[in-house]
């Protein structure tokens, strides 16, 4: 379902979420081409990966500006060792840049807006079994699961002139 609005050459469409739950609102001269701003949403399960991180399915693309990431842990994650938080981020680099829970209890929330930096690249967010401090812990996940929705801008090209 897609609301559209336009008004002397301006353009305003809103897509309703896909299966995913994703959703995108297009400004510009036509719903292709402009300004978008784009909701990923997804649950991950992380017991069925059984491992420190999993990776949302979802890449948010070069060149775009990420404006908030939000979490909650919708089941009780279990992980052991250090691991005592989750945390939203680049494993391997940074595993709670976007954020870092309280806890590894049920309905913890998370909730960041960022500071505009374009991405140089494109980027694989991870859920991640963290130490307090925002570490990668020493254990996989082993149960739980965990709700992550990024919001994020992009262009997209104008329209070729006819």
């Amino acid at each position: 379902m897609a609301i559209t609005i336009t008004n002397d050459g301006c353009y305003l469409q809103a897509v309703k979420g896909d299966e995913d739950g994703n959703v995108a609102i297009s400004l510009g001269a036509t719903g292709s081409e402009g300004l978008q701003y784009v909701t990923l949403e997804e649950t991950v399960d992380l017991a069925a990966a059984g491992a420190k991180f999993v990776a949302l399915t979802s890449e948010i693309p070069a060149g775009a500006v990420i404006e908030s990431v939000s979490a909650n842990i919708e089941e009780l994650a279990v992980a052991g060792g250090t691991s005592a938080k989750v945390g939203i981020g680049a494993s391997a680099v940074d595993p709670d840049k976007y954020g870092l829970t309280a806890s590894l209890l049920k309905n913890i929330k998370v909730g960041t807006i960022l500071v505009d930096a374009v991405l140089g690249a494109a980027l694989q967010l991870d859920v991640c079994a963290c130490t307090a401090a925002g570490a990668l812990g020493d254990s996989n996940f082993t149960a739980g699961k965990v709700r992550v929705r990024i919001v994020y801008k992009q262009i997209v090209a104008l329209a070729d002139a006819e």
